[in-house]
């Protein structure tokens, strides 16, 4: 009850801005993931294996 009460006030009284705690991080999600892995393996010219696949 106090949070809200609170979260309450300094949006609409004090007007608080947000403060700023340093430079943006990235969301790196899987897919981010996969897919600049991708593109770094296209990159240097390595085929992607399926995982079913064996080296020989």
């Amino acid at each position: 009850m106090f949070a809200r009460t609170k979260a309450l006030l300094d949006l609409y009284v004090m007007h608080t801005q947000p403060r700023f705690l340093g430079p943006k991080e990235p969301i790196v999600t899987d897919s981010n993931i996969d897919s600049e892995a991708t593109e770094a393996l296209k990159r240097e010219g390595v085929s992607k294996q399926e995982p079913n696949e064996q080296v020989e």
